[in-house]
C-alpha cells in the first residue's frame, strides 16, 4: 500500500497483475489478468494454471470450447452442401452476422440493466422474455415490408444501437433514482424497441436471398445453412460478448452489434435478391 500511494504509475508497472480501479462500464472486481504478462503471473502463482483460470482465463477458455463445439456439431454437417448453393459466402456471412449481433446486444442489455433494476434475476427475466417476444413480433411484421422498408428498419436499428452505445449509460444513470416500477418500464421500453427491430433481419434475409423461390431440395439446404450459420454465431457470440465486455467494457457491445448488423445489411444489399 505504501508503494501504491507513493508512486501509483510505478506500482502498476511493476506488478504482474492488472490492479487498476474498475469503472461502471467494466465493473469486474475479480478479474486482474494482465494479458501482456501471463507468464509472469503464472510464475508468481508457482506455475499453477488454476490461478490463471480464476483470475480471468475461464471466459476465454469457455469461448474457445463453445466455438469449437458449435462448429463441429452445427457447422460441419452442412459443409458437403456448400458447393451446390449460389451465394454461399453471402448467406453464411449474413446469417452469422445477425446471430452474432443479436447476442452482443442481448449480453449488453443484461449487463447494463442488472445494476439498474437491482437484481440479476430481474434483468435476466426482462431481457430474455422481452427480446424473444418483441423479436417474434418483429419477425411477424417483417413479412409485410418491401425492400425499401427493410432498408429503413435496418438503418433505424443501426441508429438505435449507436444511440445505446453513446447515451444509454448516462440515461440509466439519470433514471437510477426513480421508483422501481418506473425503472422497470424504462428497461422494458429499451428491450422491446431493440427486440422489435432485431427480429426483422432473419426473415428478411430468408426472403431477399430468394430462399422460398428455389426448388424444394435447394430451399431445404438454404434454410438449413441459414440456421447453421446463425446458430454457430449465436452460441459462440454469447461467450464472446462476455469476454469483450470484460476486456473493453459493456457499452462497446452495442457498437460492435451495430457493426455486425451493418455488415449483414451491406451483404444483403450487394448480393441479396
Amino acid at each position: 500500500m505504501q508503494e501504491l500511494l507513493a508512486d501509483t504509475p510505478a506500482f502498476h508497472a511493476s506488478t504482474p497483475f492488472d490492479l487498476q480501479p474498475v469503472t461502471d462500464d467494466r465493473p469486474y472486481f475479480e478479474l486482474f489478468l494482465d494479458w501482456n504478462r501471463l507468464d509472469d503471473i503464472r510464475k508468481s502463482l508457482g506455475g499453477k494454471w488454476e490461478g490463471l483460470v480464476e483470475a480471468g482465463l475461464l471466459v476465454p477458455l469457455l469461448f474457445a470450447a463453445v466455438s469449437l463445439s458449435a462448429l463441429l456439431l452445427i457447422g460441419i454437417p452442412i459443409l458437403p452442401h456448400l458447393r451446390r448453393m449460389e451465394n454461399t459466402i453471402s448467406v453464411l456471412l449474413y446469417f452469422a452476422g445477425i446471430g452474432l449481433a443479436f447476442m452482443l446486444v442481448e449480453i449488453a442489455l443484461l449487463e447494463k440493466l442488472t445494476p439498474f433494476l437491482g437484481q440479476p434475476v430481474y434483468s435476466f427475466a426482462l431481457v430474455l422474455s422481452g427480446l424473444l417476444t418483441a423479436s417474434g413480433l418483429g419477425s411477424f411484421l417483417s413479412s409485410r415490408f418491401s425492400r425499401t422498408g427493410i432498408r429503413f428498419y435496418f438503418l433505424l436499428l443501426l441508429f438505435g444501437l449507436f444511440f445505446c452505445f453513446r447515451n444509454l449509460p448516462d440515461l440509466l444513470r439519470e433514471l437510477s433514482g426513480e421508483e422501481w416500477i418506473i425503472r422497470l418500464l424504462w428497461a422494458w421500453l429499451v428491450v422491446s424497441a431493440s427486440g422489435l427491430l432485431m427480429g426483422i433481419p432473419f426473415p428478411a434475409g430468408l426472403k431477399h436471398f430468394a430462399v422460398f423461390g428455389k426448388h424444394t431440395e435447394e430451399r431445404r439446404i438454404r434454410v438449413a445453412m441459414a440456421w447453421c450459420a446463425n446458430a454457430c454465431a449465436s452460441v459462440a457470440g454469447a461467450a464472446g460478448a462476455v469476454w469483450i465486455a470484460q476486456l473493453a467494457g459493456q457499452s462497446i457491445l452495442f457498437l460492435l452489434g451495430a457493426l455486425a448488423y451493418g455488415t449483414a445489411w451491406l451483404t444483403l444489399e450487394i448480393r441479396g435478391g
